[in-house]
């Protein structure tokens, strides 16, 4: 059997049947992150599989409501947690340790933000930010400074592929007769 799939997620609307066909070698390669998800349709040959069973999530000892930390996210994948965490003393290793907003990507030579036709100037703080938080920032100084500023600019929206287009309108009406 042939099977095409595009899109490493792809393989959560496979059947049991087709599930099957796919080696134990490209399921750990290209599909690891998708294993627990299909897990109950895998192949009994699969399951029992000790490398396989590695990219099982454990969710007994993940987020628990006793806990006095919660991490957001999916749980781990560790092996047989129950093998690891048991009654006595054990250590837990960090193996990936994700963080956002810890590099400043505005600074003093770059917090400038220039809008409308006399070039009004907003000054974005120093700091770190993900991009959803600027263009939300600068949506709200510029609807604080131009009451009318939905109807005379179209707010722009930036993307993280570092040009800085400064696409606005200028035109009194859509259709540009505005326009001088």
């Amino acid at each position: 059997m042939y099977l095409a799939l595009y899109h490493p997620s792809d393989i959560l609307g496979l059947s049991a049947e087709q599930l099957q066909y796919i080696s134990k070698v490209a399921l750990l390669r290209v599909y690891g992150d998708y294993i627990d998800y299909v897990w109950n349709k895998l192949p009994g040959h699969l399951k029992v599989d000790s490398e396989v069973r590695t990219y099982r999530r454990c969710d007994e000892h993940y987020n628990q409501p006793w806990q006095r930390t919660h991490i957001d996210g999916p749980a781990p994948k560790i092996k047989d947690c129950s093998e690891y965490l048991s009654d006595g003393d054990y250590e837990l290793g960090l193996m990936i340790f994700e963080t956002y907003h810890t590099i400043p990507n505005v600074n003093e030579s770059n917090n400038k933000f220039y809008f409308d036709k006399d070039d009004a100037e907003i000054t974005i703080p120093e700091g770190s930010y993900e991009v959803r938080d600027i263009n939300e920032f600068l949506e709200r100084a510029i609807l604080r400074t131009h009451r009318d500023a939905l109807e005379t600019i179209d707010i722009v929206l930036l993307h993280g592929d570092n040009s800085n287009n400064s696409n606005y309108n200028t035109d009194d009406d859509d259709d540009g007769e505005g326009a001088e």
